[in-house]
């Protein structure tokens, strides 16, 4: 399995887990998280890929069925995640973290499409070990979903697309 890695618009190649360990710290340590006085600058977002081989955004013939987007603010000490994939055989869904104690009174910027700007909801916000038990974890099981985190449907734009309190999903 490689883990192709596309952080500060760079993509990485890394099958030892060493070397994962070590672009996922990249990812999450030295984010640039964008100015709190929105919309610019707008920070940066890290994709993580697992597949047979390399993948980069130049490869049109196939993509990775599933991939993690990770939003990272180190000074906040917070971070949000994004997975897109498959669930079941002809379903591509989008699921947003829901943080169980994000801090909604001074929610941190967590980008989710620099483009836009657009950020994550604020509900989004996990402590950023969670988020790196998360990315390792997104890596370790080939690119499952993972189970580390509590996921609501959520979409693109940093929306959460399922009535609250019916979190799990």
């Amino acid at each position: 399995m490689i883990i192709s890695a596309l952080v500060h618009d760079q993509f990485h190649h890394v099958e030892r887990w060493d070397d994962v360990d070590r672009v996922i710290d990249e990812a999450i340590d030295c984010s640039l998280p964008g100015s709190t006085d929105a919309p610019l600058p707008p920070g940066e977002v890290a994709q993580f890929y697992c597949a047979a081989q390399p993948w980069t955004d130049e490869v049109l013939e196939w993509a990775p069925d599933n991939f993690l987007q990770l939003a990272s603010n180190p000074s906040a000490g917070y971070a949000a995640l994004t997975w897109m994939g498959f669930r079941g055989e002809a379903t591509m869904e989008t699921f947003v973290s829901f943080g169980m104690d994000a801090p909604l009174s001074t929610p941190p910027r967590l980008v989710i499409d620099p483009g836009y700007p657009y950020d994550h909801d604020p509900r989004s916000a996990l402590p950023l070990e969670q988020a790196r038990t998360a990315v390792r974890e997104f890596c370790r099981t080939g690119g499952a979903r993972p189970q580390s985190v509590t996921w609501v449907r959520g979409d693109f734009t940093g929306a959460i697309l399922q009535p609250l309190p019916d979190i799990v999903a």
